[in-house]
């Protein structure tokens, strides 16, 4: 490791691991866990932020090793966050999708979390692309299937995803970055098919 990325790092306390076997506890509150949270911040290295999809300069956060993305987030929703003890509802607005799922179908998915509640994030999920606009991107009609783990419930919905305005957004940080027109979108129709 070069000097610079010595130094580098050494002004940041990364907490990405919470080991187990030793009970270590960098953040001094955490209980030990197998799984982690790992949150997006600017790399010490390097003057670009890391990114990993869903909002340029929004507050990300990706739950380990279950791939659950989120942003937006504000201190007030992270206890729910964490404990999954409240009504899902609460984390629409921050809920991006899960890793393992293309764009459109991690817009249906969301929706699908809704329906299905907390036990939806502990599911097998696959997606497929069924059809859409390929020219524009202006509609998708996705289908995704789940089951638990054990195999006592499975099912599939489908969905069509569509346009439904756009915001302006920069696509990087600086000085005098412009502006682009992003599109923002909507599950029209969403229906548990099996």
């Amino acid at each position: 490791m070069n000097m610079i990325m010595e130094d580098s790092l050494s002004n940041w306390r990364f907490c990405c691991v919470v080991s187990k076997a030793n009970g270590e506890d960098p953040i001094g509150s955490a209980p030990t866990s197998e799984h982690c949270l790992a949150l997006e911040m600017q790399l010490p290295w390097t003057e670009k932020n890391s990114h990993f999809g869903g909002h340029q300069f929004a507050p990300t956060l990706i739950d380990l090793p279950y791939g659950h993305y989120w942003g937006h987030l504000t201190p007030e929703i992270l206890e729910l966050l964490v404990w999954h003890n409240g009504s899902v509802t609460e984390l629409y607005p921050f809920y991006r999708g899960w890793a393992g799922l293309s764009k459109f179908e991690q817009i249906a998915e969301r929706e699908i979390w809704m329906q299905e509640g907390w036990d939806w994030l502990n599911y097998h999920k696959s997606g497929q692309v069924l059809a859409m606009d390929e020219a524009d991107e202006e509609w998708a009609e996705v289908c995704i299937n789940f089951s638990a783990e054990n195999g006592s419930i499975k099912g599939a919905y489908e969905a069509r995803v569509e346009a439904s305005g756009s915001v302006m957004t920069a696509w990087d940080s600086g000085n005098q970055i412009p502006l682009e027109e992003v599109k923002q979108y909507r599950v029209s129709h969403l229906v548990k098919v099996a």
